[in-house]
């Protein structure tokens, strides 16, 4: 079973000319051209990102740079999961007016919950004019992180794309806990109960195969023979964490997250993370 593909919307943003679709391109393709590219209204391009066992589709939204055109911007930013600001090395004001406008802008339409990276783009120009020491607490408070990025040569671009695309996967994640924990799973007093919810979990997964079933019974000392006898809870509870184990090897996270839910319902004391 491969790895889910998750489509995750995010956005590139900042002044005219500060190399946004020079750094995605970079990203994209590999690609780099020193003309300048000015960008009509929305470009969208697409990157698969394999990480923490998802295949994540980042569906890259290139925004032209002047501030006039709000209805581009409400229609791009609309239900953008993350962004990443880019300012130009050389010029001071692309960083201030990523603090002035377009944060406040990008936080209006797509919310102050998305998580937000900086790249101070065209590193490998002489006659810097934004250094580590102009980005003051005030400013990196605005973001998860800052990269240094260079389309020309491709310097921390691929960074800064994999931690946005990392950081959107986790916002997700903890997004499908939170709903696993308000949801009413079913009553769960006996552990047949408790393997009752956790074989319905798996009943739609067409890969949890009868051998893969009877594979990780028996590594979980449960005799498939006799699954209507009592059956001790540590091995019940260690059936339920290996199929939330093989779960997030193949990509199913949200059956994964189910599973989890479960457990903690049945033994009061899971936590997200120690497995």
């Amino acid at each position: 079973m491969g790895p889910r593909e998750i489509k995750k919307k995010i956005n590139l943003l900042g002044n005219p000319s500060v190399g946004k679709t020079s750094m995605i391109l970079r990203f994209v393709n590999d690609m780099y051209d020193d003309k300048y590219l000015k960008t009509l209204g929305t470009n969208i391009y697409t990157k698969n990102v394999k990480t923490m066992g998802a295949n994540v589709k980042l569906i890259i939204h290139d925004i032209m740079g002047e501030k006039s055109y709000e209805s581009v911007q409400r229609t791009t930013f609309n239900r953008s999961n993350g962004a990443i600001l880019v300012a130009d090395v050389t010029s001071k004001k692309t960083l201030d007016d990523i603090i002035d406008y377009w944060i406040p802008r990008y936080e209006e339409i797509a919310g102050k919950d998305k998580p937000m990276y900086l790249a101070i783009n065209k590193m490998d120009l002489p006659n810097k004019a934004i250094t580590q020491e102009i980005i003051t607490d005030d400013i990196s408070s605005h973001f998860k992180d800052i990269f240094f990025t260079s389309a020309k040569t491709g310097d921390g671009v691929r960074g800064a794309f994999h931690e946005l695309a990392i950081s959107v996967l986790l916002m997700m994640r903890r997004t499908e806990e939170r709903r696993i924990e308000r949801e009413e799973i079913m009553e769960i007093e006996t552990t047949k109960d408790f393997l009752g919810a956790i074989f319905t979990l798996m009943s739609n997964i067409d890969d949890f195969t009868a051998s893969v079933q009877q594979d990780i019974l028996k590594k979980s000392g449960i005799d498939e023979r006799h699954l209507d006898e009592h059956i001790k809870e540590e091995n019940a509870v260690k059936f339920a964490r290996e199929l939330e184990e093989w779960c997030v090897r193949g990509g199913n996270m949200v059956t994964a997250e189910k599973i989890r839910g479960v457990i903690h319902q049945y033994i009061g004391k899971y936590r997200v993370g120690d497995f």
